[in-house]
C-alpha cells in the first residue's frame, strides 16, 4: 500500500473521473474542498487530500484536511477507510503520513471534529486512541428535521402569534448600512458572542429564512441560517437581546423562519448547540424546544493532537535507537 499526498495543486488538476471515485469517500458538504475550497472560506487556508492506494492504485482511504500556516494548526476534515480487521492498519498508516507531513510543515496542532452517526465512529476513536490522540471532547450537538413532519406543540402555537406592538420581522438581506455597522460595533464591544454573529460565513447565508427582528426601528434580534446541501438548510445562528427574552419574541422569531421553510421545497434542517461556548439561555432553549421534537439527535466531538511533542517523542525515540 501507498499513500499519495495531494497538494493544493495537485487537486486543482484532478479530472472527473478522480473526483468522481473520491467523493465516494466524503459526505456531501466536502465535495467544494475538492475543488481546492476551504471549508469554512478561509481564504488563507490550504487543503490537502491523502489517498491510501494499493499496489494496484486502487483507492482504499482517503483523508482530507486543511492547513492554516499562519497560526500553524490543521484541521483533519474527513477521514475515510474501509474498516476491517485485516485493513485497521490501512487508516493507522494514512494518519501517520498526514502528521508526518504537517509536522514537516512545521504544524503544531492537529485536531478532527467526527460524529457518532459516522458508520465507523467506534474505529475512528480506537485509530485516534492508539496514535495518541487527546480524548474526544463534545463540540456541538445537532438535531436534525425533516419539514413535512416537524410539528411541535410550540411551532404550532408560536408560528400563529403575531409581534406585539413595535416590532417587525425582516428578511436578512434587508438589512441596512447603517444597521450593519452598529452590529459590527456592537460584536467587537461583546455585546453578544462571535458564536451567534450573523456575520460568520456570509458567504453561506440562506435568502430563504434567515430574519432580523426589529423594536422601533432597531435590530435587536435574528435567526441566520445557510445551506449545507441541496435539501438541508441549517440554522446556525440565533440571538435576541436579553431583554427580549423573556417575552415571545425568540419563540415567534424562530417559528417564522422554520415556517417559511415548511412553505418552501428543502426537506431537511438542522439545528445545532455548542455545549461549551453558548449562552445558557440558548441551552436551556435547545434542550427544551428542538430536542424533544428532533427526528435525529446528533453529537459532534473533536480530538486535538499536539504534532510537536508528538515530534519530541519521535527525537527521543531516535535517540534511544542510536544509543
Amino acid at each position: 500500500m501507498k499513500i499519495q499526498m495531494l497538494t493544493p495543486e495537485d487537486i486543482k488538476k484532478l479530472d472527473e473521473d478522480k473526483l468522481r471515485v473520491y467523493r465516494h469517500f466524503l459526505k456531501e458538504e466536502f465535495w467544494p474542498c475538492l475543488q481546492g475550497k476551504d471549508h469554512w472560506d478561509i481564504s488563507t487556508a490550504e487543503v490537502f487530500v491523502a489517498v491510501a492506494m494499493t499496489e494496484e492504485d486502487f483507492p482504499v482511504g482517503l483523508a482530507l484536511f486543511t492547513f492554516r500556516r499562519s497560526l500553524s494548526w490543521a484541521i483533519l476534515l474527513s477521514l475515510s477507510i474501509k474498516f476491517s480487521s485485516s485493513e485497521q492498519d490501512i487508516g493507522k498508516q494514512l494518519l501517520e503520513d498526514v502528521e508526518k507531513f504537517l509536522r514537516d510543515a512545521n504544524c503544531y496542532i492537529l485536531t478532527y471534529m467526527y460524529s457518532d452517526s459516522d458508520p465507523d465512529f467506534t474505529q475512528i476513536n480506537e485509530l485516534l486512541k492508539l496514535g495518541g490522540w487527546d480524548a474526544p471532547k463534545l463540540l456541538l450537538v445537532r438535531c436534525h428535521f425533516e419539514g413535512h413532519k416537524f410539528n411541535a406543540p410550540w411551532f404550532k402555537r408560536y408560528v400563529k402569534i403575531p409581534l406585539p406592538e413595535g416590532f417587525e420581522f425582516f428578511p436578512w438581506t434587508k438589512l441596512k448600512p447603517r444597521e450593519r455597522e452598529l452590529l459590527e460595533h456592537k460584536e467587537k464591544e461583546g455585546v453578544f458572542p462571535s458564536t451567534v454573529s450573523p456575520f460568520h460565513q456570509e458567504k453561506n447565508i440562506e435568502p430563504l429564512n434567515s430574519l432580523g427582528v426589529r423594536h422601533k426601528g432597531d435590530v435587536i434580534g435574528w435567526m441566520i441560517t445557510d445551506r449545507l446541501d441541496g435539501d438541508t438548510i441549517s440554522y446556525s445562528s440565533f440571538f435576541v437581546e436579553p431583554h427580549h427574552r423573556e417575552t415571545t419574541i425568540p419563540l415567534c422569531l424562530v417559528a417564522k423562519s422554520i415556517s417559511l421553510q415548511l412553505h418552501s421545497t428543502i426537506e431537511k434542517g438542522v439545528i445545532e448547540m455548542n455545549p461549551i461556548l453558548a449562552d445558557q439561555s440558548w441551552v436551556t432553549f435547545f434542550k427544551n424546544r428542538f430536542m424533544p421534537s428532533a427526528e435525529r439527535i446528533e453529537h459532534i466531538y473533536e480530538s486535538c493532537h499536539d504534532l510537536r511533542s508528538e515530534a519530541r517523542k519521535l527525537a527521543l525515540d531516535a535517540d534511544d535507537d542510536y544509543l
